[in-house]
């Protein structure tokens, strides 16, 4: 049985200690509830400002229509479309297609309607209008930018309220490990306050685990 995964605040924090990028949240924010923290590879698509006229989206809908079990679609490239790139009919091919989650660079839309859909949707803002003629597909299964953060296809990319991180294939296990321990030291933080411990004393649980991670992820 797969341990529990931490939360993305945890796994944050980390990926800042150990020096490495990887935080998309922000720019992007959830647009629907999250009661745990999902994790999926990165299915990728790459969008792009209409020129003169916008080309066919076939290859966005194609590659929702193919096989995305336990993916993340993260759409990039649209920060700058002033329509919605995403909204209820997207939500619905992804997550019939098998997928848990998109982290969309680009507007939203359909947000009362997203829930139901059982996909979890991030995305950077909201427009009442759609992107028809703002917008073209670029190539899908490339890697993409998000905010700072370059994505890779098959990244781990991981989602709850907390927002959105990325981890890379060959690193995700070592940052889980100790983001794992890091919000286990957070837990006792506060079931120390609980008791009635002072904060400068209680935060060394913090301290210590701060110091177990540069010391494990040194060179």
């Amino acid at each position: 049985m797969s341990p529990p995964l931490p939360p993305t605040t945890a796994v944050a924090d980390v990926l800042h200690i150990v020096g490495g990028g990887g935080v998309l949240s922000p720019p992007l924010r959830a647009f629907t509830p999250v009661a745990e923290t999902i994790r999926g590879g990165a299915a990728t698509v790459l969008l792009a400002p209409a020129d003169e006229e916008a080309g066919p989206m076939d290859m966005l809908y194609e590659r929702l229509d193919a096989d995305l079990s336990g993916a993340v679609v993260v759409l990039a490239g649209a920060a700058d479309v002033a329509g919605a790139v995403w909204g209820q009919i997207l939500s619905r091919a992804a997550a019939r297609s098998g997928a848990v989650a998109a982290a969309v660079d680009g507007c939203i839309r359909d947000r009362p309607l997203l829930p139901p859909e059982g996909l979890a949707v991030f995305g950077r803002s909201e427009a009442t209008v759609g992107a028809i003629g703002l917008v073209r597909v670029v190539a899908v299964d490339v890697p993409v930018r998000v905010g700072a953060t370059d994505v890779h296809p098959g990244d781990s990319v991981l989602v709850d309220d907390g927002g959105v991180v990325a981890l890379e294939r060959g690193r995700a296990d070592e940052i889980l490990e100790c983001a794992r321990e890091y919000a286990d030291a957070e837990d006792a933080l506060l079931d120390d306050l609980a008791r009635g411990v002072r904060l400068v004393e209680a935060y060394n649980h913090k301290r210590n685990a701060v110091r177990r991670i540069r010391e494990r992820t040194a060179g």
